[in-house]
């Protein structure tokens, strides 16, 4: 009697554990065909895979998972419907990186791939700014030079181990009074750049400002913008030529206008 209660007994359980079974089945088929499945990788700027990188993932504002690649770079992640989801990289070896996918309303499971570049971060690196901040004798930033210099603004705010060291330059070398037009000059490019940080609410202790009497070789060809030449020699205007002394057609010596701004990164340990 009790050998066939027992039978029945197991029976009985084994039938509600297959039940219980194919119902979880039953979730996950549903679930794999109305769902998304993100399948990314991290790599840096010469394509190579970059593990260990935290990848944070939000739907909009929530943030839903913060995933580690693995050794190959790659990383997955379940991603319902209906949402605009945004991976972030927000790491202090690298500049801030954000993309984003919009996941629609889906009937069926599908699949998303994203490829993260980084750019590494370097203590010393130089930003490219390809656009002139200033105009020769001008201490007004353009506006072209406004769109990269708003993305710097953003790498420092979102990483608190960058700091900057900024270089402002003349029109021409300052070699002493008689340039005196060129120190005012090169003073309001720094006051300039100096206000332009200050005006994004960066903290005056995350950056430096220095001038600098030199002037660096010329980059750009700005129509109807030309490069001031310094005024002559005394000397030479005696028609006298010192020794050495070197044709100067223009400041920058190839008529081309110079970069007046360098930005250097400074990383903390």
């Amino acid at each position: 009697m009790n050998q066939r209660y027992n039978y029945a007994q197991f029976v009985a359980i084994c039938a509600a554990l297959f039940a219980l079974n194919s119902s979880a089945y039953a979730q996950l088929g549903n679930l794999s065909r109305a769902v998304g499945m993100i399948k990314g990788d991290v790599v840096g700027d010469d394509g190579s895979p970059l593990g260990g990188v935290k990848v944070t993932i939000l739907r909009g504002t929530e943030r839903v998972t913060t995933t580690t690649t693995k050794p190959d770079g790659k990383f997955t992640n379940i991603l319902q419907p209906n949402g605009m989801y945004r991976f972030v990289v927000n790491d202090t070896k690298y500049a801030y990186h954000e993309d984003t996918i919009m996941v629609p309303a889906l009937d069926k499971y599908t699949e998303y791939s994203l490829r993260i570049f980084l750019t590494r971060l370097h203590d010393g690196d130089i930003f490219p700014i390809n656009d002139a901040v200033f105009l020769p004798k001008s201490s007004t930033v353009t506006e072209g030079s406004t769109a990269r210099l708003n993305e710097i603004v953003d790498l420092i705010r979102r990483n608190v181990k960058l700091s900057l060291n900024i270089t402002v330059y003349p029109d021409w070398e300052i070699k002493g009074k008689k340039d005196a037009s060129q120190q005012t000059l090169v003073d309001g490019r720094a006051t300039a750049i100096r206000s332009f940080f200050l005006g994004k609410s960066i903290q005056a202790n995350r950056f430096s400002v220095v001038t600098s009497a030199t002037v660096p070789v010329g980059r750009f060809t700005i129509p109807g913008v030309s490069v001031p030449a310094p005024p002559a020699d005394a000397s030479a205007k005696k028609g006298k030529k010192k020794k050495g002394d070197a044709p100067a057609a223009t400041s920058t010596g190839n008529g081309l206008i110079p970069q007046y701004v360098e930005i250097v990164a400074r990383l903390a340990p």
